[in-house]
């Protein structure tokens, strides 16, 4: 297993051609030489490959749960792809079914016409917000004190109440006699 495998170019083929076959013999000593020891999970080294800017752009709009996601899914991918042959037609598609149990769509604006219009509608509807905001408050003030006159209210009649109490009682027990001497009659 320590024999070099080395891929040999042949004089017609073209400058891009030489350098992806050198690249791909040099990875496959690499991994081979490696295969049968222990890589270890914890060591890791930046991978770098261009990709749209629009891949980009969407790509650090993500939340860091979902580019752990994305990060845990290309390991994956490669992992599954290592063991593969490589394909002679380097042009065709690779296609992969990635199912995400929670995936999210955030549909930013990034034009700052847009966004200096959605800046004021939000300026608009907090305007309008303060403005209920401060119509509570003063109801929530005049309940208050109509609860504080309500309550005076209660004071003064329960006063009242006290001073007429006896008189109430005196009263009731005439009304009781009253009712007793018509019921001997």
């Amino acid at each position: 297993m320590n024999k070099k495998t080395s891929v040999s170019t042949a004089s017609t083929g073209t400058t891009a051609e030489k350098q992806r076959n050198s690249i791909f013999s040099r990875e496959a000593v690499f991994y081979k030489r490696f295969t049968n020891k222990y890589l270890e999970e914890t060591e890791s080294v930046i991978l770098n490959f261009r990709v749209p800017l629009k891949y980009k752009i969407l790509y650090s709009l993500l939340t860091k749960g979902e580019k752990r996601i994305v990060k845990e899914t290309l390991k994956k991918t490669i992992e599954t792809l290592a063991g593969k042959e490589p394909e002679k037609e380097p042009k065709q598609p690779l296609i992969m079914n990635i199912n995400v149990v929670k995936t999210e769509v955030k549909n930013i604006a990034m034009d700052p016409e847009v966004l200096y219009e959605k800046i004021k509608v939000l300026e608009t509807e907090n305007r309008e917000l303060k403005n209920i905001l401060r119509h509570y408050k003063k109801q929530i003030q005049q309940l208050e004190a109509e609860k504080h006159e309500l309550k005076k209210q209660i004071k003064v009649l329960e006063g009242k109440l006290r001073e007429i109490q006896p008189y109430a009682q005196a009263y009731l027990k005439l009304k009781q006699h009253e009712k007793i001497k018509q019921l001997l009659r």
